[in-house]
């Protein structure tokens, strides 16, 4: 039997990295245990996300470079974004598909935004299990790629301003 490749990346130092990880150790883990090995990357881990990756038996990678980043990124089968709750996984969304991998994602993870076909939207143990299995592909990469360029602070902040520019003055 296969064993697939997930990562998850953020910083470890913030609350929502380390709910998101406690979350995903009680809910997804146990079903996933005997088809997945598990990489944490992100910076400042607390003594908490270390004895969780040891006693998960998760490789753990802090402070990585971004040439590290892009290496563990086209290792991994699919970026997780085991999320009880939405704040701050929009950006772990878009960067994972701007690194043209297939995501697996709670429907907490991606409220409120359209997502493309490489992103699996699942809320139970079982259905992540079979995803996974399913496996990441074919899936064409630059669909995220460009997913994530057109999400990117760059194109947001034109289309806003542009938004703003166009917009009639009000005299008060």
């Amino acid at each position: 039997q296969r064993t697939y490749n997930l990562i998850f990346v953020g910083s470890l130092s913030a609350k929502m990295n380390q709910d998101a990880l406690k979350f995903f150790s009680t809910e997804y883990w146990p079903a996933l245990r005997s088809i997945a090995n598990v990489t944490i990357v992100g910076s400042l881990p607390p003594r908490g996300v270390v004895r969780l990756c040891k006693r998960e038996g998760w490789m753990l990678r802090s402070n990585v470079s971004d040439s590290d980043l892009d290496e563990l990124y086209s290792n991994a089968d699919f970026a997780i974004l085991p999320f009880a709750y939405g704040a701050g996984s929009k950006l772990k969304l878009f960067e994972a598909c701007s690194h043209g991998v297939t995501v697996l994602a709670t429907r907490a993870a991606v409220a409120g935004v359209d997502v493309p076909e490489s992103v699996r939207v699942a809320d139970s143990p079982d259905q992540w299990r079979e995803a996974v299995l399913a496996g990441p592909g074919p899936l064409d990469p630059e669909i995220s790629i460009e997913y994530a360029r057109q999400n990117s602070w760059p194109v947001l902040a034109d289309k806003y301003l542009s938004i703003i520019a166009e917009a009639p003055l009000v005299e008060i």
